[in-house]
């Protein structure tokens, strides 16, 4: 009579643990794909509502010094943003030589020392970790409205009432 042969404890233990482990891989790697993806679509949406604010605030005739924050209009309410205009200070560089004096006179004329410097951080959380990027342009010396030295205290320019 002849033996039948079948599995035994062992084996099915070991086929058990092997498909564990790999279903465990599986997973995990499912979902830091996912998390990617969400993670890129947010930089993309980042990107869009920085250049969107910077664009705002290019649109405006004068900007003045100012801290502003908030939160995006909806679809985009889960990102929240920090704007800061102000004044930072500009070394005066060397001028080539190869410069004409007329063309040197006219540049060191217009040297302020100074620049507006218009600073956007947007911050958001994506699977429990906050995010924050941060954007930073400069613009010419005349688009900043200054307040006058002469008055005391805090001076809102007029269109900004």
């Amino acid at each position: 009579m002849r033996r039948r042969r079948g599995y035994i404890l062992f084996e099915t233990l070991m086929s058990m643990t092997l498909l564990s482990i790999t279903m465990l891989t599986i997973h995990t790697a499912l979902q830091q794909a996912i998390e990617s993806k969400g993670l890129a679509r947010d930089y993309t949406t980042v990107r869009f509502l920085m250049e969107g604010v910077f664009a705002d605030l290019e649109m405006e005739h004068q900007l003045h010094e100012m801290h502003e924050t908030g939160r995006f209009e909806p679809p985009n309410e889960r990102f929240s943003y920090v704007i800061d205009v102000d004044k930072i200070e500009v070394p005066r560089p060397e001028l080539p030589a190869s410069i004409n004096p007329l063309m040197q006179e006219k540049l060191a004329q217009n040297y302020q020392g100074w620049m507006p410097r218009v600073k956007v951080e947007i911050t958001w959380s994506r699977a429990g970790n906050e995010r924050t990027r941060v954007g930073e342009t400069l613009l010419p010396p005349q688009r900043l409205w200054l307040p006058p030295e002469t008055q005391e205290g805090a001076v809102v320019p007029p269109f900004a009432q």
